[in-house]
């Protein structure tokens, strides 16, 4: 019995032995992107099918993980319906595992080793979260892609006209669809109604409230300055909790403002200026223009950075459209600068002759070309 006893307690002390020497194991906490809230866009259009170009490209542009996407166009021979719906995300990754903590009274070397593990383990965790957004980025491509093929394979199914309150209130129906199911968007519903071309620019009234806490982007517009204000007022009035009207030449624009609609930023419509043939100097009607945007950016926006996008016509070389576009930016710059408005919030740059008015017409486009398109970036 005793022999037995001894042995027990050999073995015992031996495994204490075993389990002491043994390396503890740590947590290994995931790595992972931050959590994209669910936003709703629809986006509202006749013929989009057959204009599918700048839809999906407006899609690839601002996609986001989990949101939500319906495309709205009775032209469409096969319906609104994107497959999938939702736009993907990437899941956690297992991390790397963190450091060991220092005991008591350290010594030198034990500092900087520790020190050193530390420094390799932050650096796995950023390398870690660069992979994911890379993973994010080409699921999100392939995403966008696969509804740019969707649409290009949509026929017309032999419906014809535009029928604004319909789209809009399919667009409101979608939204209400995905609250009955649970989906929390909030306030990230964003409506973009691309205008066709043959359209007029009439307003079309919508019911009061009926847009109500939507986000609505009206790109393509034809309209004048008076017709863009009545849109606006008639999609507050109907309940927009904000109403954007993209002229054609500032449709460039929309996808940053949709993507901050998304993302549950304010958005602010472009200012757009512009100039005489080959001139660079502000005429009276833009200085007035800048001079009420000078003031919204020392008291409405203060803070807040502001791009400055120059645009030449196609008209001439290359090289002196490039020059003159930004010239004609650095006179916005000078403007709002000479009235306040700290040089470092301002980024002005030019384009030249790309993104013309009317990209498909040679001649009638070029004194709209001619331009600065002013976008102030907000997170409000």
């Amino acid at each position: 019995m005793k022999k037995t006893v001894a042995a027990t307690v050999a073995c015992g002390a031996l495994a204490a032995i075993v389990v002491g020497c043994a390396p503890l194991r740590q947590a290994t906490p995931p790595v992972r992107l931050p959590t994209s809230r669910p936003a709703a866009l629809a986006i509202v259009g006749g013929h989009l099918a057959a204009d599918h170009g700048e839809v999906s490209g407006l899609v690839a542009q601002t996609a986001q993980p989990n949101e939500h996407l319906e495309i709205i166009d009775p032209s469409a021979g096969q319906g609104g319906t994107v497959d999938p719906p939702v736009a993907p995300g990437v899941g956690p990754i297992p991390g790397p595992v963190p450091p060991k903590g220092l005991g008591a009274d350290p010594t030198q070397f034990q500092t900087d080793a520790h020190n050193h593990q530390e420094a390799v383990y932050h650096a796995k965790v950023r390398a870690d979260l660069d992979l994911l957004r890379t993973m994010l980025t080409a699921r999100l491509r392939d995403w966008s892609a696969k509804l740019s093929s969707a649409l290009a394979r949509s026929g017309p199914n032999g419906s014809a006209g535009w029928n604004l309150r319909a789209g809009v209130s399919q667009a409101v129906s979608y939204f209400a669809s995905l609250q009955e199911a649970g989906v929390a968007v909030g306030s990230r519903r964003v409506i973009v109604l691309f205008w066709p071309p043959s359209q007029p620019a009439a307003v079309v009234p919508l019911p009061v409230g009926s847009l109500s806490g939507t986000e609505v982007i009206l790109a393509d517009f034809p309209g004048d300055e008076r017709q863009q204000a009545l849109w606006q007022a008639d999609l507050l009035q109907a309940g927009a909790s904000r109403a954007v009207v993209l002229v054609p030449e500032a449709t460039a624009a929309a996808s940053m403002v949709v993507s901050q609609a998304l993302s549950g930023s304010a958005t602010i419509a472009p200012t757009v200026i512009r100039f005489p043939l080959n001139r660079a100097s502000l005429q009276p009607a833009a200085r007035a223009t800048l001079a009420r945007l000078a003031l919204e950016l020392r008291t409405t926006y203060a803070g807040d950075p502001a791009n400055i996008l120059g645009f030449a016509d196609p008209l001439g070389p290359y090289s002196r459209n490039l020059r003159l576009s930004y010239q004609r930016a650095i006179s916005a710059d000078d403007f709002l600068v000479s009235h306040q408005v700290a040089a470092s919030r301002l980024f002005a740059v030019g384009y030249g002759a790309a993104l013309p008015v009317a990209p498909d017409s040679a001649t009638g486009s070029q004194p709209l070309d001619r331009r600065v398109v002013i976008v102030i970036q907000t997170t409000r």
